[in-house]
């Protein structure tokens, strides 16, 4: 009688040791594949004459703006999160400022009115299991012109945080003049994020 039980019992752990390996095995095989991000920095959606780049405004202020589109695909088996995805400036690797985020924009002229980022107006994404997803967003900093001198930047960067809320950050857009760098051509092919900052 005692031997049966433990027979039992010795049976019903190795099928729980086996049904708990099959599940990490499928865990490691679902999250096989990666996160790949495309961007192009265009023109903004509701004046197409206007690319991204610097703009002097009437009241000496100047902007940077940069309307972007990413494509965001995602070959693994498990739907992925990318937070408070975001574009900072930085002069010599050290942090300058993080441009706002744009939720929505509008022509003084026309009615027309132009939205970001998902419905809501969020930059964070949600990536279903082995998708590509298309978002259309825009990033914004204003200084007065007496503190470009100060605010100088060389690089542009774009990060977000993971399911982890660890910050992943790429280099996009380096060597630049900063505020001197004028209107920019649309960028015309897409851009892999590749480059991983320190």
């Amino acid at each position: 009688m005692c031997r049966d039980v433990i027979m039992a019992l010795v049976g019903g752990l190795i099928g729980f040791v086996s049904s708990l390996g099959i599940m990490i095995a499928q865990h490691i095989f679902d999250k096989k594949g990666r996160i790949s991000i495309y961007y192009k920095f265009i023109s903004q959606k509701d004046n197409r004459k206007k690319p991204w780049g610097i703009y002097e405004n009437k009241l000496d202020t100047i902007d940077l703006i940069i309307p972007a589109v990413f494509e965001f695909q995602n070959t693994t088996n498990t739907t992925r999160v990318l937070r408070d995805v975001h574009v900072s400036i930085y002069k010599h690797n050290q942090f300058v400022a993080k441009l706002r985020q744009i939720e929505r924009s509008g022509d003084k002229t026309t009615t027309k009115e132009s939205k970001y980022g998902t419905e809501n107006g969020s930059y964070s994404f949600v990536l279903h299991p082995r998708s590509i997803q298309k978002q259309e967003v825009c990033f914004v900093y204003e200084i007065s012109e007496n503190e470009a001198s100060k605010k100088d930047f060389d690089t542009i960067r774009i990060s977000y945080y993971n399911e982890k809320d660890k910050k992943i950050s790429y280099i996009a857009k380096e060597n630049i003049t900063g505020w001197k760098i004028g209107n920019q051509s649309p960028d015309i092919e897409w851009i892999k994020l590749s480059r991983k900052a320190k």
